[in-house]
């Protein structure tokens, strides 16, 4: 099933739900992420600096505007 078609009916189904959706880069590109937003769908992408210029320097400029939330999670065992 393409994604798209999934995202629309589960849209149809739980309207009311929010979602997060959680993917590393092998299934990352522009008209997938489109997609994601057509349908308020809120997203975790996984990638590598070294893969994605584009998107580093996109996260990047709306961490200067203000437009992001970091936070670091500590493994106080290593």
């Amino acid at each position: 099933m393409q994604l798209s078609v999934f995202f629309e009916q589960l849209r149809k189904d739980y309207p009311h739900l929010s979602f997060i959706i959680n993917e590393d880069a092998l299934s990352l590109n522009a008209p997938h992420i489109r997609d994601m937003k057509k349908y308020n769908l809120h997203y975790i992408l996984g990638v590598k600096p070294g893969d994605y210029k584009f998107l580093f320097n996109f996260v990047k400029d709306a961490a200067y505007d203000g437009r992001t939330i970091e936070f670091t999670i500590e493994n106080k065992k290593l």
